[in-house]
């Protein structure tokens, strides 16, 4: 061990687990002896001449860390280090887990419990506080969980082993002979060779591979410091922490990096000022003179919010984006030694700080932005972020069989990615190929099962393939996975389940819909319609004025209102709507009235065609006189 010890102790300051683990041993050992002499059978004992072997070699390994640079006050290091509160606020490996993170940890925790606790007399006292001991650690700091892995995992499969050596001897005579128990010991053995690998897969080599390059070029800033090296923007450099490893490797010495992932190393007053000027506080700009920096490498971590750095930066006349990819961003001075890089790269239309797309709406700018993604791409063939904007500028512009053919690409590089399949099956739907679209739809949905808007996508689709049973199931799936307050979903299973027959069912949904939004006039025409067809006309009544009193120039609330009453056999007031809902829409409306089953009693009154005539005449004034602008609303039939 002293010889590993040397190695360990150079090279990552977690070497001190070592110790820890060794004195748990240790204290467990002699504890059992002191206890023993009290009457308390704690577990087997260790003879004390293999527990003074295991001091020795413990002591040697302890003097074998002094072969470092800093002899043995880096023993002292790793403790310095836990006292600072902003490693566990700031840095996500090191904050504590929170259910579900990891389900496997928090399984075993509490097979732990089951196991243990019920007979704690009996468990031994250096398996409980190895136990105890790392699930505090690994409560403490996610970090912590892979050894918890290696240290706790085996005595579970150990007590495992017992309780079905218990359950063979002792247990019902079905267990007995069909020697399930003795099936415990494997289960235990597979159940921490899958912990181990998932541990090391899921929480330690997706870091390492992002930290020292051995991923993708898609999860390390390959692309940005090709960029650096060839166009070699003047100044000091700011860059985020998580990609400063793979800067060292790569710019290093012609580049210094201004933080890296050694965050322990540098000290907390250097994080500190690290985290406020990436946060985008103001001080940034004073951090700009101090440290003379000429050009800023930043990821996409923050820009969901507003004010991030990278959104500053982009808005800041000061600055300019010079280059971008699927990684980072780099943005540079205009003015001085980087002039010239920023008015000859700079991008003015896209811009990959914003957290939406929308702002590329307008025609003009998407046109625009599609010249400066081509460059992007003529760049980075693989990016894929520039890709999709430019589906979505080809898209804003209806430009849709080149947005299939950049789908195509997009999706050669990754085809099971969930926003790229979603994004095809929109193309696909904006072409009016359906059966394609919901190809693409169900495709995503495998990655993205719980997404709404998917679901709502998809429910779409099958809607106008005519697959209306299916598209009711999908909207509510997307009702179930809808954030709080997000009523798309419901508003589209109300009007599918409508369609499907079920009157009953489509307006307790819109109730539900009704309740968050009392003002929707479309929501309340439909709502009301769905009572007519009940033959509740009283309640499809409150509901069509309601809608007629928030918007007076809509005519389907009005026309659905004089059908209502006409069903009520109150004529008046059905003449009074119907004349309201003609002067609106125009003949459109009287020709809808003459056919309309609702008012076959009424038009047999000869009321019914004067009424029609004198409303049809106000309307052509109205519409000349200009007092009135003349609309053909689409009506909910009644």
């Amino acid at each position: 061990m002293p010889p590993l010890m040397v190695l360990w102790a150079n090279m990552h300051g977690a070497f001190v687990a070592f110790f820890v683990l060794a004195g748990m041993l240790i204290i467990g050992e002699v504890g059992k002896h002191v206890l023993r002499l009290y009457g308390w059978d704690t577990g087997n004992l260790t003879p004390p001449r293999r527990i003074l072997t295991y001091g020795a070699v413990v002591f040697l390994t302890f003097l074998a860390t002094a072969i470092n640079p800093y002899g043995f006050e880096m023993l002292t290091f790793p403790f310095k280090v836990v006292q600072h509160d902003i490693f566990f606020e700031m840095i996500f490996e090191w904050m504590p887990p929170e259910f579900p993170f990891f389900t496997p940890f928090w399984v075993v925790l509490a097979a732990f419990c089951v196991i243990m606790l019920p007979n704690w007399r009996k468990v031994d006292l250096t398996h409980a506080l190895l136990v105890v001991g790392w699930s505090y650690f690994s409560l403490s700091a996610r970090r912590n969980i892979v050894l918890f892995g290696y240290v706790a995992v085996p005595l579970f499969g150990y007590y495992v082993v017992n309780a079905g050596r218990v359950l063979y001897e002792n247990g019902p005579l079905w267990i007995r002979q069909r020697k399930i128990a003795l099936a415990l010991p494997y289960v235990a053995v597979y159940a921490y060779a899958a912990y181990l690998v998932y541990a090391v897969a899921d929480v330690g080599l997706r870091s390492m591979v992002h930290e020292y390059g051995f991923g993708p070029h898609t999860e390390v800033p390959e692309r940005t410091a090709d960029f650096i090296l060839r166009e070699r923007p003047a100044g000091n450099m700011f860059n985020e922490y998580n990609v400063g490893g793979y800067l060292i490797y790569r710019l290093y010495p012609d580049y210094l990096v201004f933080q890296d992932g050694r965050v322990d190393v540098y000290g907390p007053k250097t994080f500190w000022r690290y985290k406020v000027i990436e946060s985008g506080n103001p001080i940034w700009r004073d951090a700009v003179k101090e440290h003379n920096l000429g050009f800023f490498v930043l990821t996409y971590g923050g820009v969901k919010y507003p004010e991030c750095l990278a959104a500053q930066l982009y808005n800041d006349p000061d600055w300019a984006l010079v280059h971008w990819d699927d990684t980072c961003m780099v943005f540079v001075k205009r003015s001085g030694p980087n002039r010239a890089l920023a008015e000859r790269l700079a991008y003015k239309y896209v811009n990959p700080t914003s957290p939406t797309e929308s702002y590329l709406d307008n025609t003009d700018r998407a046109t625009s932005a599609l010249l400066e993604l081509n460059r992007a791409l003529e760049a980075v063939p693989e990016m894929r972020r520039a890709r999709s904007l430019k589906i979505y500028c080809l898209s804003v512009l209806k430009r849709y069989d080149e947005a299939a053919t950049e789908t195509e690409i997009l999706r050669k590089y990754q085809a099971d990615n969930a926003a790229i399949n979603a994004l095809h099956g929109r193309i696909a739907f904006a072409q009016k190929h359906y059966a394609k679209a919901e190809e693409y739809f169900r495709q995503a949905l495998k990655r993205r099962s719980r997404s709404a808007e998917l679901w709502i996508d998809l429910g779409k689709t099958l809607e106008l393939q005519n697959k209306t049973k299916e598209a009711q199931e999908a909207y509510l799936r997307a009702t179930k996975y809808a954030k709080e307050g997000d009523l798309v979903a419901l508003m589209h299973l109300a009007r599918v389940t409508s369609r499907l027959g079920d009157d009953k069912l489509a307006a307790s949904y819109w109730d539900q819909y009704l309740e968050f939004r009392p003002m929707d006039v479309v929501a309340l025409n439909d709502a009301g319609t769905l009572h007519m067809r009940q033959n509740d006309f009283l309640r499809a009544i409150t509901f069509f004025k309601r809608a007629a009193e928030l918007n007076p120039q809509t005519a389907a609330p009005l026309y659905n209102l004089a059908c209502a009453y006409a069903k009520l056999h109150d004529y008046a007031r059905a003449q009074h709507y119907l004349k309201a809902a003609i002067q609106i829409g125009g003949e459109t409306i009287a020709q809808i009235a003459r056919e309309d089953k609702d008012l076959a009693e009424y038009r047999a009154r000869p009321e019914f065609e004067i009424a029609l005539r004198d409303a049809l005449t106000t309307s052509m004034v109205s519409v000349t006189t200009g007092t009135l602008t003349s609309q053909s609303k689409e009506l909910s039939s009644p």
